[in-house]
Protein backbone atom coordinates (compact mmCIF):
# COMPACT_ATOMS: atom_id res chain seq x y z
CA UNK A 1 0.00 0.00 0.00
CA UNK A 2 1.44 3.56 -1.19
CA UNK A 3 0.61 6.61 -2.05
CA UNK A 4 0.91 7.86 -5.69
CA UNK A 5 4.18 9.64 -6.40
CA UNK A 6 2.56 12.79 -7.41
CA UNK A 7 0.61 13.56 -4.49
CA UNK A 8 1.82 15.85 -1.60
CA UNK A 9 3.84 13.75 1.25
CA UNK A 10 1.41 14.55 3.82
CA UNK A 11 -1.65 12.73 2.05
CA UNK A 12 -2.17 9.56 4.42
CA UNK A 13 -3.40 6.56 3.05
CA UNK A 14 -6.44 4.29 3.91
CA UNK A 15 -7.59 0.65 3.94
CA UNK A 16 -7.03 -1.44 0.21
CA UNK A 17 -10.50 -2.95 -0.73
CA UNK A 18 -9.57 -4.67 -3.77
CA UNK A 19 -12.35 -6.08 -6.68
CA UNK A 20 -11.73 -8.02 -9.64
CA UNK A 21 -12.31 -6.64 -12.72
CA UNK A 22 -16.02 -7.89 -13.01
CA UNK A 23 -17.01 -5.74 -10.05
CA UNK A 24 -17.90 -2.13 -10.69
CA UNK A 25 -18.83 0.11 -7.59
CA UNK A 26 -16.92 3.23 -9.16
CA UNK A 27 -20.23 6.22 -10.19
CA UNK A 28 -18.31 7.22 -13.44
CA UNK A 29 -16.96 4.49 -15.39
CA UNK A 30 -16.75 1.12 -16.27
CA UNK A 31 -13.98 -0.90 -16.80
CA UNK A 32 -12.92 -3.98 -19.21
CA UNK A 33 -9.81 -5.57 -19.87
CA UNK A 34 -9.68 -6.44 -24.06
CA UNK A 35 -7.06 -6.88 -26.62
CA UNK A 36 -6.34 -5.22 -30.05
CA UNK A 37 -2.90 -4.86 -32.55
CA UNK A 38 -0.87 -2.30 -30.95
CA UNK A 39 -0.65 0.51 -33.64
CA UNK A 40 3.04 2.71 -32.60
CA UNK A 41 1.98 6.18 -33.36
CA UNK A 42 2.99 7.65 -37.26
CA UNK A 43 3.44 11.76 -37.87
CA UNK A 44 3.42 12.35 -34.69
CA UNK A 45 4.16 15.17 -32.75
CA UNK A 46 7.43 14.60 -30.00
CA UNK A 47 6.49 16.29 -26.41
CA UNK A 48 8.90 19.51 -25.30
CA UNK A 49 8.43 19.19 -21.35
CA UNK A 50 9.71 21.88 -19.18
CA UNK A 51 11.45 21.85 -16.01
CA UNK A 52 8.16 19.94 -13.93
CA UNK A 53 8.66 17.33 -17.08
CA UNK A 54 5.37 18.93 -18.21
CA UNK A 55 3.79 19.83 -21.97
CA UNK A 56 0.74 21.32 -22.03
CA UNK A 57 -1.15 20.23 -25.48
CA UNK A 58 -2.35 23.83 -26.18
CA UNK A 59 -4.10 22.43 -29.47
CA UNK A 60 -7.08 21.40 -27.30
CA UNK A 61 -7.80 24.92 -25.99
CA UNK A 62 -11.41 26.10 -26.21
CA UNK A 63 -12.78 22.79 -26.25
CA UNK A 64 -14.68 21.06 -23.81
CA UNK A 65 -14.19 17.38 -22.51
CA UNK A 66 -16.39 15.73 -20.15
CA UNK A 67 -14.26 13.53 -17.18
CA UNK A 68 -15.33 11.64 -14.43
CA UNK A 69 -18.67 12.91 -15.43
CA UNK A 70 -17.35 16.58 -14.60
CA UNK A 71 -17.34 19.06 -17.92
CA UNK A 72 -13.47 20.50 -18.25
CA UNK A 73 -13.30 22.98 -20.59
CA UNK A 74 -9.13 23.20 -21.85
CA UNK A 75 -7.56 26.53 -21.78
CA UNK A 76 -4.59 28.69 -20.13
CA UNK A 77 -6.27 28.35 -16.84
CA UNK A 78 -7.34 24.39 -17.17
CA UNK A 79 -4.69 22.97 -18.78
CA UNK A 80 -4.40 19.37 -20.64
CA UNK A 81 -0.80 18.17 -19.67
CA UNK A 82 1.48 15.20 -20.59
CA UNK A 83 4.26 13.80 -18.12
CA UNK A 84 7.36 12.57 -18.56
CA UNK A 85 7.00 9.94 -16.86
CA UNK A 86 4.19 8.75 -18.60
CA UNK A 87 0.61 10.29 -17.69
CA UNK A 88 -1.99 12.70 -18.67
CA UNK A 89 -3.87 15.63 -16.58
CA UNK A 90 -6.06 17.78 -17.18
CA UNK A 91 -7.22 20.30 -14.30
CA UNK A 92 -10.18 23.14 -13.81
CA UNK A 93 -10.56 25.74 -10.77
CA UNK A 94 -10.88 22.89 -8.28
CA UNK A 95 -9.83 19.77 -9.38
CA UNK A 96 -7.86 17.21 -11.44
CA UNK A 97 -7.65 13.77 -13.02
CA UNK A 98 -4.82 12.02 -13.63
CA UNK A 99 -4.58 9.15 -16.11
CA UNK A 100 -1.29 6.86 -15.87
CA UNK A 101 -0.34 4.66 -17.97
CA UNK A 102 2.44 3.15 -16.95
CA UNK A 103 3.89 5.98 -14.43
CA UNK A 104 7.45 6.08 -12.63
CA UNK A 105 10.56 7.11 -12.77
CA UNK A 106 11.76 6.26 -16.50
CA UNK A 107 14.85 6.78 -18.38
CA UNK A 108 15.98 6.99 -21.84
CA UNK A 109 16.24 2.95 -23.59
CA UNK A 110 17.75 3.38 -26.67
CA UNK A 111 17.47 5.88 -29.83
CA UNK A 112 14.24 5.60 -30.90
CA UNK A 113 12.87 6.10 -27.40
CA UNK A 114 10.24 8.99 -27.90
CA UNK A 115 7.13 10.66 -25.90
CA UNK A 116 4.89 11.94 -28.84
CA UNK A 117 1.04 12.00 -29.64
CA UNK A 118 -1.36 13.02 -32.17
CA UNK A 119 -4.46 14.81 -32.43
CA UNK A 120 -7.61 13.74 -34.60
CA UNK A 121 -11.22 14.73 -35.42
CA UNK A 122 -13.12 17.88 -35.51
CA UNK A 123 -13.73 19.88 -32.43
CA UNK A 124 -16.31 18.35 -30.13
CA UNK A 125 -14.92 14.96 -31.39
CA UNK A 126 -11.35 15.07 -31.14
CA UNK A 127 -8.85 12.06 -29.79
CA UNK A 128 -5.82 12.70 -27.97
CA UNK A 129 -3.31 9.76 -28.40
CA UNK A 130 0.47 9.66 -26.70
CA UNK A 131 2.99 7.24 -26.62
CA UNK A 132 5.37 6.54 -24.68
CA UNK A 133 7.61 4.69 -26.92
CA UNK A 134 10.61 2.38 -25.64
CA UNK A 135 11.52 3.85 -22.20
CA UNK A 136 13.54 1.99 -19.46
CA UNK A 137 11.69 1.71 -16.59
CA UNK A 138 14.26 3.17 -14.08
CA UNK A 139 13.71 0.92 -10.99
CA UNK A 140 13.13 -2.63 -12.84
CA UNK A 141 15.81 -5.05 -14.32
CA UNK A 142 18.71 -4.11 -15.87
CA UNK A 143 17.58 -3.68 -19.79
CA UNK A 144 14.32 -3.40 -19.16
CA UNK A 145 11.84 -1.58 -21.28
CA UNK A 146 8.30 -0.50 -22.70
CA UNK A 147 5.97 1.27 -24.44
CA UNK A 148 2.60 2.34 -24.12
CA UNK A 149 -0.39 4.78 -25.07
CA UNK A 150 -3.12 6.96 -23.33
CA UNK A 151 -6.13 7.55 -25.27
CA UNK A 152 -8.62 10.24 -24.85
CA UNK A 153 -11.89 10.68 -26.87
CA UNK A 154 -14.04 13.62 -26.51
CA UNK A 155 -17.16 12.48 -28.12
CA UNK A 156 -17.68 9.47 -26.10
CA UNK A 157 -15.38 10.25 -23.10
CA UNK A 158 -13.93 6.94 -23.35
CA UNK A 159 -10.09 6.38 -21.64
CA UNK A 160 -7.97 3.56 -22.67
CA UNK A 161 -4.53 2.31 -21.86
CA UNK A 162 -2.88 0.44 -24.55
CA UNK A 163 0.38 -1.81 -23.73
CA UNK A 164 2.74 -2.16 -26.30
CA UNK A 165 5.91 -4.36 -27.14
CA UNK A 166 7.81 -4.89 -23.62
CA UNK A 167 10.95 -6.98 -22.76
CA UNK A 168 8.75 -9.65 -20.83
CA UNK A 169 6.51 -11.11 -18.59
CA UNK A 170 6.55 -12.26 -15.00
CA UNK A 171 7.63 -10.52 -11.61
CA UNK A 172 9.81 -7.21 -12.12
CA UNK A 173 8.94 -5.17 -9.25
CA UNK A 174 8.15 -4.97 -5.87
CA UNK A 175 4.63 -3.30 -4.92
CA UNK A 176 6.95 -0.02 -4.22
CA UNK A 177 8.72 0.02 -7.13
CA UNK A 178 6.62 -0.81 -9.69
CA UNK A 179 4.76 1.43 -12.75
CA UNK A 180 1.19 3.17 -11.55
CA UNK A 181 -1.70 2.54 -14.00
CA UNK A 182 -5.28 3.34 -14.05
CA UNK A 183 -6.83 6.93 -13.27
CA UNK A 184 -8.15 9.19 -10.47
CA UNK A 185 -10.22 12.59 -10.13
CA UNK A 186 -9.14 14.67 -6.67
CA UNK A 187 -9.39 18.05 -5.68
CA UNK A 188 -6.12 19.92 -6.98
CA UNK A 189 -5.22 20.31 -3.42
CA UNK A 190 -5.62 16.95 -2.93
CA UNK A 191 -7.40 16.94 0.03
CA UNK A 192 -9.75 13.69 -0.75
CA UNK A 193 -9.89 11.38 -3.58
CA UNK A 194 -13.28 11.74 -5.30
CA UNK A 195 -12.79 8.34 -7.74
CA UNK A 196 -10.01 6.19 -9.29
CA UNK A 197 -9.80 2.82 -10.75
CA UNK A 198 -6.54 1.48 -10.40
CA UNK A 199 -5.31 -1.41 -11.56
CA UNK A 200 -2.26 -3.52 -9.71
CA UNK A 201 -0.83 -6.94 -8.90
CA UNK A 202 0.43 -8.87 -11.84
CA UNK A 203 -0.96 -8.35 -14.52
CA UNK A 204 -2.16 -11.89 -15.83
CA UNK A 205 -3.91 -11.91 -12.16
CA UNK A 206 -5.18 -7.99 -12.49
CA UNK A 207 -6.67 -6.64 -9.32
CA UNK A 208 -9.33 -3.49 -9.74
CA UNK A 209 -9.26 -1.11 -6.93
CA UNK A 210 -12.29 1.43 -7.17
CA UNK A 211 -11.97 2.39 -3.36
CA UNK A 212 -11.71 6.25 -3.47
CA UNK A 213 -8.33 6.53 -1.25
CA UNK A 214 -4.95 7.88 -2.12
CA UNK A 215 -3.71 4.12 -2.14
CA UNK A 216 -1.88 3.34 -5.44
CA UNK A 217 -0.49 -0.01 -5.40
CA UNK A 218 1.80 -0.87 -7.83
CA UNK A 219 1.83 -3.31 -11.33
CA UNK A 220 4.34 -6.34 -10.46
CA UNK A 221 5.22 -7.08 -13.97
CA UNK A 222 4.60 -5.82 -17.90
CA UNK A 223 1.43 -6.81 -19.43
CA UNK A 224 1.47 -8.24 -22.21
CA UNK A 225 2.04 -6.37 -25.24
CA UNK A 226 -1.84 -5.58 -27.48
CA UNK A 227 -3.69 -6.01 -24.04
CA UNK A 228 -6.25 -2.72 -24.28
CA UNK A 229 -7.59 -1.47 -20.56
CA UNK A 230 -10.83 0.78 -21.44
CA UNK A 231 -12.49 2.98 -19.45
CA UNK A 232 -16.10 3.62 -20.54
CA UNK A 233 -18.12 6.39 -18.77
CA UNK A 234 -21.72 4.88 -17.91
CA UNK A 235 -23.27 8.39 -19.12
CA UNK A 236 -22.94 9.93 -22.59
CA UNK A 237 -20.76 12.38 -23.18
CA UNK A 238 -21.68 12.60 -26.67
CA UNK A 239 -22.30 16.14 -28.39
CA UNK A 240 -21.08 17.98 -25.09
CA UNK A 241 -20.19 21.44 -25.88
CA UNK A 242 -18.66 24.51 -24.12
CA UNK A 243 -21.45 26.23 -25.05
CA UNK A 244 -24.12 24.12 -23.48
CA UNK A 245 -22.49 24.53 -19.82
CA UNK A 246 -24.31 27.17 -17.85
CA UNK A 247 -22.62 30.09 -17.03
CA UNK A 248 -20.31 29.83 -14.11
CA UNK A 249 -22.08 27.96 -11.23
CA UNK A 250 -20.03 27.22 -8.09
CA UNK A 251 -20.89 25.51 -4.84
CA UNK A 252 -19.83 26.69 -1.45
CA UNK A 253 -20.82 25.01 2.10
CA UNK A 254 -21.16 27.33 5.02
CA UNK A 255 -21.53 24.74 8.35
CA UNK A 256 -23.71 22.28 7.17
CA UNK A 257 -25.58 24.36 4.25
CA UNK A 258 -24.78 23.61 0.84
CA UNK A 259 -25.36 26.46 -1.39
CA UNK A 260 -25.37 26.79 -5.22
CA UNK A 261 -24.60 30.13 -6.75
CA UNK A 262 -25.40 30.98 -10.54
CA UNK A 263 -24.23 34.44 -11.00
CA UNK A 264 -27.06 36.06 -13.22
CA UNK A 265 -29.28 32.93 -13.93
CA UNK A 266 -31.92 34.08 -16.19
CA UNK A 267 -34.14 30.56 -16.08
CA UNK A 268 -35.27 27.81 -13.69
CA UNK A 269 -33.16 25.00 -13.21
CA UNK A 270 -33.69 21.28 -12.11
CA UNK A 271 -31.26 20.18 -9.64
CA UNK A 272 -30.79 16.47 -8.32
CA UNK A 273 -28.43 15.50 -5.37
CA UNK A 274 -27.12 12.15 -5.85
CA UNK A 275 -24.63 10.29 -3.55
CA UNK A 276 -21.27 8.71 -4.17
CA UNK A 277 -23.48 5.42 -5.38
CA UNK A 278 -25.38 7.33 -7.83
CA UNK A 279 -28.48 7.60 -5.44
CA UNK A 280 -30.78 10.66 -5.45
CA UNK A 281 -30.74 12.03 -2.22
CA UNK A 282 -33.18 15.14 -3.54
CA UNK A 283 -34.36 16.42 -6.31
CA UNK A 284 -35.83 20.22 -6.67
CA UNK A 285 -36.72 22.90 -9.41
CA UNK A 286 -35.38 25.89 -8.67
CA UNK A 287 -35.52 30.01 -9.92
CA UNK A 288 -33.29 32.59 -9.00
CA UNK A 289 -29.54 33.12 -8.71
CA UNK A 290 -28.85 30.93 -5.63
CA UNK A 291 -29.84 27.28 -4.25
CA UNK A 292 -29.38 26.38 -0.05
CA UNK A 293 -30.06 23.01 1.14
CA UNK A 294 -29.36 21.64 4.69
CA UNK A 295 -26.71 18.03 4.58
CA UNK A 296 -26.74 18.54 8.45
CA UNK A 297 -28.86 14.57 8.23
CA UNK A 298 -26.68 13.48 5.03
CA UNK A 299 -23.79 10.96 5.92
CA UNK A 300 -20.10 12.02 5.50
CA UNK A 301 -18.48 11.04 1.80
CA UNK A 302 -18.98 12.11 -2.02
CA UNK A 303 -21.89 13.93 -3.26
CA UNK A 304 -22.56 15.31 -6.78
CA UNK A 305 -24.96 18.04 -7.94
CA UNK A 306 -26.24 17.75 -11.46
CA UNK A 307 -27.79 20.65 -12.97
CA UNK A 308 -30.34 21.16 -15.99
CA UNK A 309 -32.08 23.60 -17.46
CA UNK A 310 -33.52 24.33 -21.65
CA UNK A 311 -29.73 25.82 -22.31
CA UNK A 312 -27.42 23.44 -20.93
CA UNK A 313 -26.28 20.94 -18.16
CA UNK A 314 -23.92 21.02 -15.39
CA UNK A 315 -22.26 18.95 -12.81
CA UNK A 316 -20.54 19.70 -9.47
CA UNK A 317 -18.47 17.02 -7.03
CA UNK A 318 -17.81 18.09 -3.35
CA UNK A 319 -17.19 16.29 -0.20
CA UNK A 320 -19.31 16.63 2.99
CA UNK A 321 -18.42 17.35 5.86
Amino acid sequence: MRTHPLLPAHVLTAILIAHTPQLFGQLSYSFTETAAPYQPLVNATSCSFDTTGLDRINEVDGELFQLFGVPFPVDDDHPLHLGANGFLRVDDDSSLIIVDGLFTTLEIHDQNSDVRYTLSGTPGARTLKAEWHRWHLSNGPAQNFASWQVHLEQATGIITIHIGPNSGSGQLFTNSNGPNCGIFHSPNTFSTCYEKIWLEGMPDALMVDSTANFDFDAFLGFPEANTVYRFTPRTSATGVETASLLAAPYLTMQGTTLQLNRPGAAEPIELCLLDVNGRLVHRAWVTGDTWQFDMERSPSGIYLLQGRTGAGTFTKRFSYP
